[in-house]
């Protein structure tokens, strides 16, 4: 009888210690999310937004949505004339701020910075469940 009595004890103890830890606070990790894409409008003479951050691998795309024709400028690449309703695309691979300019309207500047890093945005990161003992 005190052998079934000290098993079934045994029990209850394991049993307790796979159900505490089961319920315990379970912290999340997160894991950024890198764009692969941004847009930049170009509309009333000015450039919107004026200036992005991206993750180098990034691709930005200017729409114009102007009345007239605007370039993208800077000493990397020219996107030559990008006439109403068309748009222009380049991908940045390389850290670095890119200042760009419309060399038809000097007046409109923006920036590109690229960083070494992740940008925006969070997806969590659902931790593996205990493995009881014994198992």
């Amino acid at each position: 009888m005190k052998k079934l009595l000290a098993v079934a004890a045994l029990c209850v103890l394991v049993l307790t210690l796979l159900i505490s830890a089961g319920c315990g606070k379970k912290t999340e990790t997160t894991t950024p999310i890198t764009p692969t894409s941004s847009v930049i409008k170009i509309k009333d003479f000015a450039f919107d937004p004026a200036e992005i951050t991206v993750a180098p691998g990034t691709s930005v795309t200017w729409i114009n949505e102007d009345s007239t024709v605007h370039t993208i400028t800077t000493t990397t690449f020219d996107s030559g004339e990008i006439k109403p309703n068309e748009q222009y695309k380049f991908t940045f691979g390389t850290p670095g701020t890119y200042d760009y300019v419309c060399s038809i309207h000097p007046s409109m500047k923006g920036k590109v910075i690229v960083t070494g890093e992740s940008s925006s945005g969070t997806v969590p990161t659902i931790p593996e469940p205990p493995t009881p003992p014994g198992y």
